[in-house]
């Protein structure tokens, strides 16, 4: 049965999961990681790790057994080909001017 075409979005926000175990699975998914390269939509991510330690669950310790930094400089780089954008916790706002080489762009959530 043919799919149906990806449909007209504006955004498309990535939840702060496990880039690993969570959303690598959904990307590897058919055509999932080509529609999303196509897609015109903003594309933006929650990081999942706040002040080098992960929100909930083991991506900090995958990210060290991978060698990668456990930060949200880390899954910026991760992400880089993917996403426009990375939301970040207040706490991790040194790293802003570490984004520059890459493509996306890191918006600082503020505690209210």
């Amino acid at each position: 049965m043919p799919r149906s075409p990806t449909p007209a979005l504006d955004l498309i926000v990535f939840c702060p999961s496990n880039p690993f175990v969570s959303i690598a699975p959904i990307l590897s998914l058919g055509d999932i990681s080509d529609s999303l390269a196509k897609s015109s939509a903003f594309k933006i991510a929650v990081s999942p790790i706040v002040g080098g330690a992960a929100i909930k669950g083991p991506a900090a310790h995958m990210m060290r057994d991978l060698g990668l930094d456990v930060s949200v400089l880390g899954i910026a780089r991760h992400y880089k080909d993917i996403i426009d954008g990375l939301i970040i916790d207040e706490i991790d706002r040194h790293y802003c001017r570490k984004f520059t080489p890459l493509v996306c762009k890191p918006w600082r959530c503020r505690p209210s």
